[in-house]
C-alpha cells in the first residue's frame, strides 16, 4: 500500500467517525430540545388557561412530543366556568388527553392539516347555563384553544369513551342527565380528498344513553355558504324509569316501565331544510306498584297521564308514537302540528308507524318540487317513499362495527410504530 492510499483510507475512516459523531450530536440535540420543550409549553398553556380566558379557568398535567411524527399530546386537562362574582369554579370540559398531529396522508393531496385524537372527553352542561347565547360562547372558547394549541386547520377528529352531563344541582331530585361511551370520528372536514363531491366531510357517532343504542351519521359542506348537510339518527330501546329523576323533578311523575326510541332525517341546502322526527314508546306504563308511596295528587295525575297514554296507545303493538315533519327556512322551520296529531291518532287507531328509518329524505329533496297527489304525499310522509326501500337495505348491509375496528387497528399500528422508533 502506497502512502497515498494509506493517507486517503485514514481520511475515510476520519470522515467515517465524524458522521457518527454529528449523527449522536443531532440526536442528543433533539432529545435535548424534546425535554425542553415539554415544561415550557406546559406553562405557557397553563398561563393561557389560568389568565387569559375571561369566565373560565382551565389547566394541563403535562404535554408531550413526539417530533417524529410531527404531534404532541396534552395529558389531564380541564376547563371550568369560573363565577367572577363568587370565584366559583363549575366543571364544564375535561379530557385524559389529547393527542394533535399532522395527517400525513394529506399531504399527497397537497395539504397542510391535521387531526385531534380525544382520550375520554367528558362535558357539562349545568342548568341556567345553556342558553343560546351561552353556546355559541363555549363554542367559540373550544375555537379559542384550537386555535392557540394547534395552529393549522384539522381535517380529522376522533373520540373515544366520551361522556355528555346535563346537570341540574338545584332540581329536587337533582338531574344528571347522561350520554356515556361516545365515539365519534369526522373525516375529510377541509375537504382534503375530493373537492367537486357536493357532500365531502362525514361524522358518524355511536353513543350509549341508559340502555339504549344510539347511531347518527351525517355527510356536509362545511365550506358551503348555507348550512348543507344530511343527516341520519336513531336511538333505539331507552329505557324510560332510569330518567325518573328528570320526570319527577319536571313533570311531578314518574314511569314504571317504557322503552323509547326515535328516529330521524334531516337534510340542509341553499337556506332551507326538510325532514322529520319520529318518537315511539313501547310497553309505557306510567302507574305502577312502586308508586304507591306518593301522594294522593302524585298519583292521581299519574293515573291521567297513564289513561291519555292509554287512549292514543296502539293496543296491538302496545306502541304511542307519533311523526313530526320539519320543513321550511333553516332558521326557522314549521312544524305541521295538524299532521302530527293526526299520525298521533293514525298510530293508535289505523295503523302502527314502523319502527325505523323512512328513508325519505336526501339532499336533494330540499326545495324539490314534489308532483305527486296530495293523498301521495300524505302516505309518502306517514310510510316513507317506495322507492327509497333499495336505500334502506344497502343501509342495514353496512357493518359500522367492521370500520370501526379497522380504524381502531390503524391507529394501534400507528402507535406501535411510533413507540418502536
Amino acid at each position: 500500500m502506497n502512502k497515498g492510499q494509506g493517507r486517503f483510507k485514514k481520511f475515510g475512516i476520519l470522515m467515517g467517525k465524524w458522521w457518527v459523531i454529528t449523527i449522536l450530536v443531532i440526536a442528543l440535540l433533539l432529545i435535548a430540545i424534546r425535554l425542553a420543550l415539554s415544561p415550557v409549553a406546559t406553562k405557557f398553556a397553563n398561563d393561557f388557561l389560568g389568565n387569559k380566558m375571561p369566565g373560565y379557568q382551565g389547566h394541563v398535567d403535562c404535554i408531550h412530543f413526539a417530533l417524529y411524527r410531527g404531534a404532541y399530546q396534552v395529558e389531564g386537562f380541564y376547563l371550568d366556568k369560573l363565577d367572577s362574582a363568587t370565584k366559583k369554579q363549575t366543571p364544564f370540559a375535561s379530557v385524559n388527553m389529547i393527542d394533535l398531529s399532522l395527517e400525513w396522508s394529506a399531504l399527497f393531496h397537497g395539504k397542510i392539516v391535521g387531526k385531534l385524537f380525544f382520550d375520554s372527553p367528558i362535558i357539562n352542561f349545568t342548568k341556567d347555563k345553556v342558553t343560546p347565547t351561552q353556546v355559541i360562547k363555549d363554542t367559540t372558547t373550544f375555537k379559542q384553544l384550537l386555535d392557540v394549541g394547534m395552529p393549522i386547520d384539522v381535517d380529522r377528529v376522533e373520540i373515544e369513551n366520551g361522556q355528555v352531563h346535563y346537570k341540574d344541582l338545584n332540581s329536587s331530585p337533582l338531574v344528571d342527565i347522561s350520554m356515556n361511551s361516545i365515539y365519534v370520528l369526522a373525516e375529510n372536514l377541509r375537504n382534503t380528498v375530493d373537492p367537486l363531491q357536493e357532500l365531502p366531510s362525514s361524522i358518524e357517532a355511536d353513543a350509549i344513553v341508559y340502555g339504549g343504542k344510539v347511531n347518527a351519521k351525517v355527510n356536509l359542506n362545511l365550506l358551503a355558504a348555507d348550512p348543507t348537510f344530511m343527516l341520519k339518527a336513531e336511538c333505539k330501546h331507552l329505557n324510560l324509569p332510569d330518567l325518573n329523576n328528570f320526570f319527577k323533578a319536571y313533570g311531578k311523575f314518574t314511569i314504571d316501565r317504557g322503552d323509547f326510541s326515535v328516529y330521524s332525517e334531516v337534510a340542509a341546502k341553499d337556506g332551507g331544510v326538510k325532514g322529520y322526527v319520529k318518537p315511539l314508546i313501547k310497553d309505557l306504563k306510567i302507574l305502577g306498584p312502586d308508586n304507591k308511596n306518593e301522594s294522593v295528587l302524585t298519583r292521581l295525575w299519574e293515573g291521567i297521564l297513564d289513561a291519555v297514554a292509554w287512549i292514543f296507545k296502539n293496543k296491538k303493538e302496545d306502541q304511542l308514537a307519533t311523526k313530526i315533519p320539519l320543513e321550511g327556512k333553516f332558521n326557522d322551520p314549521k312544524p305541521n302540528i295538524g299532521f302530527i296529531i293526526y299520525a298521533l291518532i293514525r298510530n293508535g287507531w289505523i295503523q302502527a308507524l314502523n319502527p325505523a328509518l323512512d328513508y325519505e329524505i336526501n339532499i336533494n329533496s330540499v326545495g324539490a318540487k314534489d308532483t305527486r297527489t296530495p293523498l301521495e304525499k300524505f302516505n309518502g310522509k306517514m310510510n316513507g317513499r317506495k322507492e327509497n326501500s333499495t336505500i334502506a337495505k344497502d343501509e342495514k348491509k353496512k357493518d359500522r362495527g367492521k370500520k370501526r375496528d379497522k380504524l381502531k387497528k390503524e391507529k394501534e399500528a400507528e402507535k406501535d410504530k411510533g413507540k418502536s422508533k
